[in-house]
């Protein structure tokens, strides 16, 4: 509508006569000054006008080219984790639970997955931080991981390490010198349950979490005739060949020395004095016994041997 209107001003403009400088009288003088200047001079703004209602094609491709394409997503790290690792550590870090437990099974027979629920949540939660940003956003969750960012194939940081297992074994085995045996028993199940869970880095600390798995089985099995030696108090003959039982598990020889001791005295106590000799025989080869704080029973042990 704009074109059409500066279109036909120039045209009424073109048609209406000019005004010449001829002669004299009062409405023309001679100076040029007369007639109306009204002349309307569009100059060069009638070639850009001319081009308004034209489409900008040009303008239309520079548009194209600013166009923003999204990037595609990429891998997420879990992902890599699973694909990277036959771990079953790595595939709980990454949340893939079901293949973890399949792997364990395969790897080790492990059929019963509910004392593993505590360490499964605890290693899937470890291998993420959290790092908080604006005001009222959720924070974002980054994996965490035990690999260089150099290395193609990434793996999960676990928060199961050998030096915690170790500390914990420290304190399994004070316990069950202080006679508290339901903590040491929780103690050692600890480790039982951490050891399959652990990423070692060499041959020695394989070495260590396999000897850390066999204590643990040793103990868990005396501590459980402990404790049943307890309930059969009422039964000393059954309570005797539990303590009999008990002094051939696989024990530090400071422990051992107390099931030895305890099988002995239980032993004298029925009378059966062969094999109480027997466990005096034994207690007698324990490096304990010659300690100066057990030279009293040592003379002991040594009238029941022979």
């Amino acid at each position: 509508m704009f074109l059409a209107t500066l279109l036909f001003a120039r045209l009424l403009l073109s048609d209406a006569p000019t005004a010449s400088s001829s002669g004299g009288g009062g409405g023309g003088g001679g100076g040029g000054c007369g007639g109306w200047d009204d002349e309307l001079d569009f100059g060069d703004d009638d070639d850009d006008l001319a081009d308004v209602g034209k489409p900008a094609a040009s303008g239309m491709r520079e548009a194209g080219d600013d166009f923003f394409v999204a990037p595609s997503a990429g891998t997420r790290a879990a992902a890599h984790w699973v694909s990277n690792s036959s771990h079953a550590a790595d595939h709980v870090a990454a949340g893939s639970f079901e293949t973890a437990m399949q792997l364990l099974n395969r790897q080790i027979a492990v059929v019963n997955f509910e004392p593993l629920r505590s360490k499964f949540v605890g290693v899937f939660c470890g291998a993420v931080t959290a790092v908080p940003g604006l005001a009222l956003a959720p924070s974002l969750l980054l994996p965490v991981q035990r690999t260089p960012p150099s290395e193609a194939k990434g793996l999960p940081a676990i928060c199961l390490k050998l030096p915690w297992l170790i500390e914990t074994l420290k304190a399994a085995y004070k316990h069950f010198h202080m006679g508290n045996f339901t903590d040491s028993l929780e103690a050692f199940k600890t480790i039982v349950h951490g050891v399959p869970l652990v990423v070692t880095s060499s041959r020695t600390e394989g070495g260590e979490a396999k000897e850390l798995l066999e204590i643990s089985r040793e103990y868990i099995t005396a501590i459980r005739l402990k404790l049943a030696i307890t309930e059969v108090a009422d039964d000393p003959v059954r309570s005797t060949e539990l303590c009999a039982y008990f002094t051939h598990c696989n024990l530090q020889p400071g422990h051992l020395f107390l099931a030895l001791r305890q099988a002995m005295v239980s032993a004298f106590r029925i009378k059966n004095y062969i094999t109480a000799a027997s466990f005096a025989h034994r207690l007698l080869e324990l490096p304990e016994v010659s300690s100066e704080k057990n030279a009293e029973m040592k003379s002991k042990v040594l009238a029941l041997a022979h």
